[in-house]
This record gives C-alpha cells, sequence and structure tokens, in this order.
C-alpha cells in the first residue's frame, strides 16, 4: 500500500519529465545528427577577423593622432586620390555606403575645417565637396598612421611569406568575385527569361483578342 502511494506521488513528476523529453528528443537527434564545422578555421571567417583587427587598429590610431575616424579618412583619402570636388552620393558610392551615411561623416569634417561644401553649378540641388588647406597636415597622419600598421602587421614575417599571403589572397579574393559574378549572371538568365515569357504572354493575349474581335 505504501508503495501504490509513493508511485502515486510521483507519477506527474515522471509524467513530466517523460512530456519534457518527448519534446527535447527531436532537438537531442537533429544535434546529434549535424555536420560538424569549425567557422572559426574557415578562410572567410579569419579573412574577415584580420580586417576588422586592422579597421579597430588603424581608427584608435587615427582618433589619438589625427582626431578622425576610419570612415571620415575614407572620404580624405578619396577625395586626395580619386577627384577633389565630388558629390555626396558619389563619395558614398567610391566609399560602399549608403547615401545618408556620408552626411553626418562630412558634418562633422567640414566643423573640422577639413572639407568645404559649394553649390554644384550644374545642379543646384547637389553640394560639391572639397579638400581645405587643412586637410593637407590630416592626409600626412593617415598615411603615417597606415604606414605603422602595416609595419607593424608584418612582425615575425618573412618577405617570402608576405607575398605568398598576399597573392594567395589575391587568389581567393578573385575565386569568390567570380562566384558572386556566376550568380548574378545566373539571376540575369532567370529574370530575361521571365521577361520573354510575358512578353510572349502578351502578344498571345492580344493575338487572341483581336481574333475575338473578328
Amino acid at each position: 500500500m505504501e508503495v501504490h502511494l509513493c508511485i502515486r506521488c510521483i507519477e506527474p513528476y515522471i509524467v513530466e519529465r517523460a512530456h519534457l523529453y518527448i519534446m527535447l528528443l527531436p532537438l537531442i537527434i537533429r544535434v546529434l545528427i549535424m555536420r560538424k564545422y569549425d567557422y572559426q578555421d574557415s578562410i572567410g571567417f579569419i579573412v574577415k577577423s584580420t580586417a576588422k583587427a586592422f579597421e579597430s587598429a588603424f581608427d584608435q590610431q587615427l582618433r589619438r593622432k589625427a582626431n578622425i575616424t576610419v570612415a571620415q579618412s575614407r572620404v580624405i583619402g578619396t577625395l586626395a586620390l580619386v577627384k577633389d570636388g565630388m558629390t555626396q552620393r558619389e563619395i558614398a558610392s567610391t566609399i560602399g555606403i549608403e547615401a545618408p551615411t556620408i552626411v553626418p561623416i562630412i558634418d562633422k569634417l567640414e566643423e573640422q575645417g577639413t572639407v568645404i561644401r559649394r553649390p554644384d553649378h550644374n545642379d543646384r540641388r547637389n553640394n560639391m565637396i572639397f579638400l581645405t588647406g587643412k586637410s593637407e597636415a590630416k592626409w600626412e597622419l593617415i598615411i603615417e598612421c597606415a604606414l605603422e600598421l602595416e609595419k607593424a602587421s608584418r612582425q615575425g614575417l618573412s618577405e617570402e611569406e608576405l607575398e605568398i599571403t598576399k597573392r594567395t589572397l589575391r587568389k581567393i579574393a578573385q575565386n569568390v568575385a567570380g562566384l558572386y559574378l556566376k550568380s548574378s549572371d545566373l539571376i540575369e538568365d532567370r529574370e530575361e527569361k521571365s521577361n520573354n515569357i510575358n512578353q510572349v504572354r502578351k502578344l498571345q493575349l492580344l493575338d487572341h483578342g483581336k481574333q475575338r474581335r473578328i
């Protein structure tokens, strides 16, 4: 009798645990059969981590020595190396960011007296961004910080190792770019086929309508 009562006392607990186990069983099986993938050892992860480390170190150096950020240095570099006198949209496109994102960056540089906005004579809705005389000192500091970072990154590596690394990374970049271009071509082919099909359908409907009127 006592044993029976004891079993009845723990029965809800057993049922609850069993229900929980049944719910978790698919997840347990899924984890066991999932393929193992060490993403931290992948090329993409290593390249991204390295680029992030470079950008973080460069940003710290620029803030300390030139009182600017990496994003601001890219604007100065674009105007210095590409063309002095560009619209905000052109600068954003060259750097690879959205046009609205570039506005506060240029605002800050203008406050520092590094760049100046002037009306675009061809389109009064736009402003052209130009470097000022103060930008020369900033540009020199940017180059100095970049060279220091380059030197630090080479520590413990031979010239041969560096050349092999650069060639390998360029090859990887080409492979990935080629894959992206192939994907873009496939998308364009699908869109073209879809447009052609839609055009054929439109022509068929027009012919059908003409025949009905006849």
